[in-house]
Parts: structure tokens; C-alpha cells; sequence
């Protein structure tokens, strides 16, 4: 046969693209994108496996496997590509046809899947609420609603007075780091070394299959190392929110931000010693830490007791939004229904995206967010992920504080993830308020937040969590005398009864703050609290 020319043989090569663009073009939409993703999933091994070849060579090793490279592709590629999040992810800790969705940073990351019978179970649920969230801005410095600080910020003198002015003005706030988003794998030993958690520490995991099932009791028995392992199973998706890190806490130069152990604990001891057993909670829930494998989806909520929050990402990373009202009006009720439709997105989508606007905060390691009393927000974590945090008390945000423990007192056990029994907060807020009469001057006290504080201590019944085991008052060596200096802060603040001074706290826009208090006048009201010195 005679050889064929180098005109036949370009001939025949367009041909064969010009077919293959035929067969191309007759695909649908849906086969176009899975082979699109395909052929990124392809060049993303074919990349790594010719770093891990340069690798080899240069340390006189000999040449990976193609399947020791498919094993460790994931956490390789990582390193390199910051904005697809999805390596090292599919096919490793979420199932290999897992969807994936483009966040408005530029990240691309997996959605949550759970299969059955070739159905991802979570359709209808997770992924309605990471698509929901993936459709919000990215939260930047030049943000209204959320205050953008750095590192150097965190070290000024003025920090607490930053932070503390966002949080009375219902902003989160995030204090940027310098970490960087990296596939490292969490393990038993790290937890053990370097935060002191156990192996073998009995915990309880959320996980979504079960929550699919039964979203009240989505709750299984674990231990450190069998959740762990678990991470690494496509099959389950799951986490753990009561890691217990109690010798934690905030970062060192925003320690005094938690005025409730500070101020309240720490400053009234003398005149109201303890003699009465006091729950431990009081004091367990100021740090904490979370673990959460691939593709949790946290729904709405906002969290437990009116307690701001702090939470900051040790390995891993966290899309976390926060939700806000389109307008205020209507109150509390406007609130509270505003929150149990957005529980509820899937099936009251119109409604929702009328009612809420919110942005997405993207934490990574290093980073640290804070977030006002009653912050709805949601999270997504799309790799395995551990993070630190807890909750604290603050005398600037005590108004928003007084307005989450209520909507708690009805639908709780519907708009916090976790719950916390009613009296922990309790006898930490009526020591704030003892704290009062020797505050130091250089706490601000404003207006509705005191006001606020008077009566969640005075009407402590009214503030019940619906959820808690008891609906009652537990005694406490705090009572009486919290409740007198209550009833004297109202009274130096011109009101004549509590049920005024409940009026003025529902007037107008009940999340401002209002004017700062008279320290001056509010001192000597208070003198008679303070104990004579020599």
C-alpha cells in the first residue's frame, strides 16, 4: 500500500474533529457539563502526577504508581489550587458524582451528597441551602453589615472598643489572620497533642443521613477515632458541636470582651460568695471546639441563651452567612416569622429571598469571627474541618441579648441548633448586673441594653427557653440582690414601674441602643451597693 500523503492524513484529522464537534454539539446541557467535569478531574490527576514524577526524581526515588497518585492527588493539588476546594474532596470524602457549585469568591467547592438506591437523599435539603447560600455576595472590607478588621488591627489598644461597637450595633465582625486554605488531614494524634482531646472521648455526631430521616434526633454515638474515620467514608457526612475545650478560650488580647466572666463572675464573688451548687455550663460553654467532615450543611439558626459567639477555623475552612432582615418592621413577631420561613427555604423559597439578604463571610485558618446575640446565620463546611470557639456576655449588646431569649421562650427548640438550659444564663446575668455599682469606666453602658438586662434578670420567668427540662426559677444566692440593684438601676434611669420600663424597651427600633447611660449619676444611685472602704 502506497504510503498516504500529508495532505490525506490532515484531511483525515479534520474529519475527525469535525465529527467529534457534531457529536459534541447533539449532547445535552446536563452530558456536556459531566464531561466537562470529567476532563477537569482528569488534567487535575494528570497534574499531580507529574509533580509527584519531578518529586520522585529529584529525591532519587523511584516513580509513584498511577494509584499511589490517584490516592494522594487530593491533598497534592491542594496546595496549589486555592480555589477549587474540591480536590482532594471527591472521591475521597464525598462520593465521586457528587455535584459541585461556584461560590462568589471564585471557589468552587462539592455539594453535600448522601446516595441511596442512586438518589442523592439530600437534594431536597442540603444542597437547596448551599445553593441558596453560594447565591449571596462575598463579604469584603467595604461592607455595611460586617466590620473588617486584620491582624495589626487586633493588636491596637482601641480593639475592645471596635468590636464592642459593632456587636451593640448588631455587626459581626471578622478579624482576618494570615492562613491559607489547606487539604490537611485531621487526625487523632494533632487533636491529642495539641488540644488535649482524647481518642477516645464518648461525643455525640450530628449526622445527615439520620437527620434526613429525623431532623429532631439526627443524633449517633461516636468516639474521636471513629468519627474520623468516618470523615474519610463517602457515605456519611457528619459532626460533632460539643468538642469539649474548656481550658480555651479567646484569643489573649480579646479576653475581656466576655463581660459576663470578667465583670460578672470575676468581680462578685466577694459580695455575694457561692454556696449554692452552680451548673457548670456557666462556664463550659465560654470555648469550645467543632469537627465536621466534608459537606455539613448547618441550616439557619441563631444560637442558645442570647450569647455572642466567637469562632475561629484550625484546619479546614467555613463559608459562613449571615442573615439579615430587608426591614425591621413589625417587630418581634416579624422576626420570628421571618426565621421559621427561612428554616423552611426549600418549600417557601419566594417568600424567603423576599423577607432575608445576607453575605458570606469565607473563614480560614487564622481567621476569627464574632457575631452580635441573635446573629441568624447558616454555615457550610465543605472540607473536613476543625475549628475553635465559645460564647461570652457583653454589657453593649445586652438589648439583642433580651431579644433572642425571648423568641427562645417560644419557638427554641426551632431556631438554635443547640440548646442550653435557662438557668445557666440566668445566674451569669444577674451577676452582671451586681457587677454594676463597681463597674469599671471604661465599659460603656448604654440605655436599652441595661435596660435589658434589669428585666431579663427581673422577669426572669418570662425568658424560659421552650425546650428547657423545667420551666422554673432554680434558687440561687444571686436573687435578691440582683433583683434590688435591678429595680434601683430602673429607677436612677426615671422609670416607675418594670412594665414602663418594659414599654420603653419595645418602643422604636429595638435594636439600637440608644444614648450612653450617666455614669456619674448612675454611680452614686448605686451607692448604697458598694461596700464602704477605709
Amino acid at each position: 500500500m502506497a504510503p498516504q500523503s500529508a495532505s490525506g492524513s490532515t484531511d483525515n484529522v479534520k474529519d475527525r474533529v469535525t465529527k467529534k464537534q457534531r457529536w459534541h454539539a447533539s449532547l445535552s446541557d446536563d452530558k456536556r457539563a459531566e464531561l466537562k467535569e470529567k476532563d477537569r478531574l482528569r488534567k487535575q490527576v494528570e497534574r499531580a502526577r507529574k509533580r509527584a514524577k519531578a518529586e520522585a526524581q529529584t529525591k532519587g526515588s523511584a516513580t509513584p504508581s498511577n494509584d499511589d497518585v490517584s490516592h494522594d492527588v487530593g491533598m497534592d493539588e491542594a496546595h496549589t489550587d486555592e480555589m477549587d476546594i474540591t480536590i482532594g474532596v471527591l472521591g475521597r470524602q464525598v462520593p465521586a458524582r457528587s455535584g459541585t457549585i461556584k461560590w462568589k469568591d471564585g471557589r468552587t467547592s462539592v455539594l453535600p451528597a448522601v446516595y441511596e438506591d442512586g438518589v442523592n437523599i439530600l437534594e431536597k435539603t442540603d444542597v437547596a441551602f448551599v445553593k441558596y447560600y453560594a447565591s449571596f455576595p462575598e463579604s469584603t472590607p467595604s461592607s455595611a453589615h460586617v466590620l473588617h478588621l486584620t491582624s495589626d488591627d487586633a493588636q491596637g489598644d482601641d480593639i475592645l472598643e471596635k468590636i464592642g461597637s459593632a456587636l451593640r450595633n448588631n455587626k459581626p465582625v471578622v478579624i482576618r489572620g494570615t492562613g491559607k486554605y489547606s487539604a490537611n488531614e485531621i487526625t487523632a494524634k494533632q487533636l491529642d497533642l495539641k488540644y488535649g482531646i482524647s481518642p477516645e472521648t464518648p461525643l455525640t455526631a450530628h449526622d445527615c443521613r439520620a437527620r434526613v430521616l429525623d431532623p429532631v434526633n439526627p443524633h449517633q454515638p461516636c468516639t474521636i477515632d471513629s468519627f474520623l474515620a468516618n470523615m474519610n467514608d463517602p457515605t456519611k457526612i457528619q459532626c460533632i458541636l460539643d468538642l469539649p475545650w474548656m481550658h480555651g478560650g479567646l484569643p489573649r488580647r480579646l479576653r475581656n470582651l466576655d463581660h459576663g466572666l470578667r465583670c460578672g463572675w470575676g468581680g462578685t464573688t466577694r459580695e455575694c460568695p457561692i454556696y449554692l451548687a452552680v451548673h457548670p455550663e456557666n462556664f463550659v460553654n465560654k470555648s469550645w471546639a467543632m469537627l465536621h467532615s466534608a459537606g455539613y450543611v448547618t441550616n439557619p439558626h441563631h444560637d442558645a441563651d442570647g450569647l455572642s459567639t466567637w469562632v475561629g477555623p484550625e484546619d479546614g475552612m467555613k463559608f459562613w452567612v449571615v442573615f439579615r432582615l430587608k426591614s425591621t418592621k413589625g417587630g418581634r413577631a416579624h422576626l420570628a416569622k421571618a426565621i421559621m420561613m427561612l428554616l423552611n427555604y426549600p418549600t417557601n423559597r419566594q417568600a424567603v429571598e423576599q423577607c432575608w439578604d445576607a453575605e458570606v463571610v469565607t473563614l480560614l485558618p487564622g481567621d476569627i469571627f464574632i457575631q452580635p446575640p441573635g446573629q441568624v446565620h447558616g454555615v457550610y463546611t465543605p472540607v473536613q474541618s476543625f475549628a475553635t470557639g465559645g460564647h461570652f456576655y457583653h454589657y453593649e449588646s445586652l438589648h439583642l441579648t433580651e431579644i433572642s431569649r425571648y423568641l427562645d421562650a417560644t419557638k427554641a427548640q426551632f431556631l438554635t441548633n443547640q440548646t442550653h438550659a435557662y438557668s445557666y444564663a440566668l445566674e451569669t446575668l444577674r451577676r452582671m448586673v451586681i457587677a454594676v455599682p463597681h463597674l469599671s469606666r471604661r465599659i460603656p453602658l448604654y440605655r436599652r441594653p441595661l435596660i435589658a438586662l434589669c428585666l431579663m434578670v427581673l422577669k426572669c420567668i418570662n425568658y424560659i427557653s421552650s425546650d428547657a427540662a423545667e420551666r422554673s426559677v432554680s434558687a440561687s444566692d444571686t436573687e435578691a440582690l440582683a433583683e434590688e440593684i435591678s429595680n434601683s438601676i430602673l429607677a436612677c434611669l426615671k422609670f416607675k414601674s418594670v412594665g414602663a420600663a418594659t414599654t420603653a424597651l419595645y418602643k422604636d427600633d429595638q435594636y439600637v441602643p440608644g444614648e450612653l447611660v450617666d455614669r456619674e449619676e448612675l454611680h452614686q444611685h448605686l451607692a448604697q451597693f458598694r461596700p464602704p472602704v477605709a
